[in-house]
């Protein structure tokens, strides 16, 4: 058994991230993704609108695929959200054998060193992460070293082991980003091509988002 997890304020969730879900239950042969809504972050804005309407987004967004589920315990804890303590709570659930891989930007992992006890992270999972259309980064020096010591270019060698790998996954991405969505809803607009339907209903029933301050 294999569980995925994917973090993010998913505010709100959109075609990229799904395409992205998809790709990585396909390429990691996941028994399970979970999509982890962040209640409230340690090192971003906080979200424009309320978790709660996030995790409505997000459970409709995903509720045709059997294998993905909203995992609400970040914000059911509605403290400060660290991934070591999701991961950690995570692993103790499902025990110490099966496979925890969490997904990740690498946008995200630019800044990952200033993340509380990120070099444990692989203490309780595989960390594989997701390109990014356009996206040109260089890594802080430490976290660079960090990854050539655990990296792995096999995808079945994250199955083998419960945790402890780093795994860089290209993907034919679409390159859709939250704030240009938060954008066009921001102003009235209507972003069917990158919400999925269920979601841009759901946006418009509930006057998420218009006059929002970006």
């Amino acid at each position: 058994m294999s569980i995925g997890l994917f973090g993010g304020t998913f505010d709100p969730v959109h075609n990229g991230h799904l395409k992205i879900a998809f790709e990585m239950l396909r390429l990691l042969n996941l028994t399970e993704l979970r999509f982890v809504p962040c209640a409230i972050p340690a090192h971003r804005n906080s979200p424009l609108v309320s978790f709660e309407d996030r995790a409505a987004m997000l459970e409709l967004a995903i509720k045709t695929e059997p294998r993905f589920v909203c995992d609400r315990r970040e914000i059911l804890r509605m403290t400060t959200s660290y991934t070591i303590d999701t991961l950690a709570e995570v692993r103790e659930e499902m025990g110490g054998n099966s496979a925890l891989i969490f997904l990740m930007g690498i946008d995200v992992v630019e800044a990952i060193n200033k993340w509380k006890s990120w070099r444990s992270l692989l203490n309780f999972a595989h960390l594989v992460i997701v390109d990014r259309p356009g996206w040109s980064c260089q890594f802080p020096t430490d976290v660079d070293e960090w990854i050539k010591v655990n990296r792995t270019i096999s995808i079945s060698e994250l199955q083998k082991s419960p945790c402890g790998l780093i795994y860089l996954a290209s993907l034919s991405a679409l390159d859709i980003s939250a704030t240009d969505v938060r954008g066009i809803l921001c102003r009235g607009g209507v972003a069917q091509d990158l919400l999925p339907a269920s979601v841009q209903e759901f946006v418009i029933e509930n006057n998420l988002y218009v006059d929002l301050e970006m």
